[in-house]
């Protein structure tokens, strides 16, 4: 059985975002709220996690290699990247993998993990301690994260007859959503059984893409080790911290995504861990023609449209193929022509607010702005979980393309999935000052990995119920308070509403008094 992050309930998964953690990461807390206007800190120093121990120290070769996500990986340039980027090559090896509910991780984002599975504890345990003392041996330790699926309990195959018209709205919309990542019935997968029809699948993992997350930093208490601030301890100086992995209960780790997998074999069901081979998105260099415009590589910025334009055109001059087949099937033309809309948008449009910082300057390469943005932008999960299987770029950004091209023409809510309840829109959708992006993965101190996507308001705050009482326990935001808000019509937990506690109201756009975190499974847009 794989081993699943689910609750025994709703209430046990509301209620352990407010577990209590030690003195120690409360102090952290009450520092971090303190400063309301300055940007969150990174992932792996949120108040709600343990000190921060980097895998390998920061300043290592191979440390700054698996941190990069691999499509933005360079050429080696001498025998010890090239031994680790070799690695990276493997046609096919084990990995323990771990299925989320609600959670679609792409390469380049961040997840934080909290594992209480001993089996897993030991494995990557090991892995880990292996890492830190002969890295040349254990350059890096990875695991899988793949999104949950209902038919990898148990499935079927329905009559081609069969539908869900007799059940009402909100319920065969829940059996859409259950239904809907299932492949074709004449896929060869289901016709294992001795060809016959009809019988349960035998290892429905089996193909299923994910991705690889390469752990970065651990947290844990150490009574040894060199402090060094922001949380972090020099994990070198420490040879006792790396010993508890045999009787420890609970492991927790800061990953990120870095290269795609797909599930070839089962090797261990027990302890979930597969064979797969690794997909990889290599970048794409850029045209000769947009290179003139920058005096170096490390200066490159994304051209304007009417750069690229001019890039085709002259690409077209010296191949047998026209202007307009550059034109369209260019990935560097499709990234700029996205780029370019999200840029002059600012939350207008019916476009939401994923940040120019983001937009602008980090993701200047295909490969990674196509996961990037099919993470930030306000999709559906089937639609996501799509994104990530595609094994095109360009297929990719065309498809971003045109859903962007869908709220442009007309304005997309957010609506509840189980229900169908609208409550916002996507020009709501933004970044907060500091995040990952617009939608972000947090782990609470119960362990459940939440995805969360940020709305500034909603149409009417009377469209939800807000339970219990707030409170600024292990807040995903350093600074405001949580409250858990549910869907008036259907009780769906929808997420949060988060508020700033420190007194100091912010007029910051990125920095508002109050907005929500939904989990990004739970809603769904419409147009």
């Amino acid at each position: 059985m794989i081993a699943h992050e689910e609750s025994d309930s709703e209430e046990e998964e509301t209620s352990s975002l407010g577990e209590e953690e030690e003195e120690e990461t409360n102090d952290n807390a009450t520092r971090n709220e303190s400063s309301s206007d300055q940007p969150l800190a990174a992932a792996r120093d949120h108040s709600y996690l343990n000190a921060s121990h980097p895998l390998l120290p920061e300043d290592s070769t191979l440390c700054r290699d698996y941190k990069r996500p691999r499509s933005s990986m360079d050429a080696v340039t001498n025998d010890h990247d090239a031994a680790s980027n070799n690695l990276r090559s493997r046609e096919s090896f084990e990995l323990p993998v771990l299925v989320l509910h609600g959670v679609v991780l792409f390469p380049g984002s961040t997840i934080p993990i909290k594992l209480r599975n001993r089996s897993m504890i030991q494995y990557l345990g090991r892995q880990i301690q292996k890492c830190r003392t002969h890295p040349e041996l254990q350059p890096k330790v990875e695991l899988g994260i793949l999104t949950f699926c209902s038919e990898q309990r148990s499935w079927t195959q329905r009559n081609d007859d069969d539908d869900d018209l007799g059940l009402p709205r909100w319920r065969r919309s829940t059996a859409a959503r259950a239904n809907q990542h299932r492949p074709p019935p004449q896929h060869p997968r289901y016709r294992e059984n001795n060809g016959e029809d009809g019988l349960a699948i035998r290892n429905p993992y089996i193909g299923r893409i994910g991705t690889i997350a390469t752990i970065s930093h651990t947290h844990e208490r150490t009574s040894s080790g060199l402090q060094t601030g922001n949380n972090e301890v020099n994990s070198n100086s420490s040879g006792t911290v790396w010993d508890q992995y045999e009787t420890t209960n609970e492991l927790v780790v800061t990953s990120v995504g870095t290269s795609r997998f797909r599930i070839i074999d089962i090797i261990d069901e027990h302890r979930t861990i597969f064979l797969v081979e690794e997909l990889v998105d290599d970048s794409m260099a850029r045209p000769y023609s947009q290179r003139l415009f920058s005096s170096s590589p490390k200066e490159s910025t994304g051209l304007s449209v009417v750069g690229q334009d001019q890039v085709a055109w002259n690409v077209a001059q010296v191949t047998p193929l026209p202007y307009f087949v550059h034109r369209i099937f260019s990935p560097w033309c499709m990234m700029e022509r996205i780029r370019g809309v999200l840029m002059t948008n600012a939350g207008g449009n019916n476009l939401p607010s994923l940040g120019e910082d983001e937009i602008g300057q980090k993701y200047l390469e295909p490969t990674q702005f196509s996961f990037w943005i099919a993470n930030n932008l306000p999709l559906k999960e089937s639609q996501r979980l799509r994104l990530l299987e595609l094994h095109s770029t360009l297929e990719r950004l065309r498809i971003v393309w045109k859903e962007i091209q869908r709220m442009l023409e007309r304005p997309s809510v957010i609506r509840c999935a189980d229900c169908g309840s609208t409550l916002s829109f996507t020009n709501d959708v933004f970044t907060v000052g500091g995040a990952e992006g617009s939608t972000s993965t947090y782990v609470n101190g119960g362990g459940y990995i939440h995805q969360i996507t940020t709305l500034r308001k909603l149409i009417d705050e009377n469209k939800v119920v807000f339970e219990g009482y707030p409170s600024t326990e292990n807040s995903y935001f350093p600074g405001y308070s949580w409250h858990i808000t549910r869907c008036r019509r259907c009780a769906a937990l929808l997420g949060w509403k988060f508020r700033q506690v420190d007194g100091r109201n912010s007029t910051s756009a990125e920095r508002p008094e109050t907005f929500f975190g939904f989990m990004s499974s739970i809603v769904t847009t419409h147009r």
